[in-house]
């Protein structure tokens, strides 16, 4: 019975570490600084095999604006869309900027998200984690 436990142990964490070594390229890239007091600056990225900057650009380009973000400006020549996320509350009217990229490294698209939120403006690492995830998804 031991043997057996043992064994359905092993395998279970091997089963965990494959798990957590397949994690997403995006999540794994995630970074945060700042603070809920002092502002906090999101960021990550994730390469996308098969696609061009273009395409890319232009798939990330329609799922920000669809999906309610501000698009502030944009160059698609050099890959870049400044954009606004707006929100309103009893505090009254808050943007967080993002910033994302889209270009050509090492012969794959790469796509970088980055966003700062404002003092005091809260959110949890995970809900910016899956917001900016999906945007390089999106360019897939």
């Amino acid at each position: 019975m031991k043997m057996l436990m043992g064994a359905v142990l092993a395998v279970s964490m091997g089963i965990a570490g494959r798990a957590y070594a397949e994690k997403p390229q995006c999540e794994a890239n995630y970074k945060q600084q700042g603070g809920f007091l002092t502002g906090r600056t999101f960021s990550t990225w994730g390469d996308v095999a098969g696609s061009t900057q273009a395409a890319a650009f232009k798939k990330v380009y329609l799922v920000a604006a669809k999906s309610g973000l501000r698009i502030a400006s944009a160059d698609k020549d050099i890959g870049v869309i400044s954009a606004e996320q707006v929100s309103n509350d009893a505090k009254g009217q808050m943007t967080v900027p993002w910033n994302i990229t889209v270009e050509q490294v090492k012969g794959m698209t790469r796509v970088s998200v980055s966003k700062t939120t404002p003092p005091g403006y809260a959110t949890s690492a995970e809900a910016q984690m899956q917001g900016m995830c999906a945007v390089i998804e999106a360019a897939k």
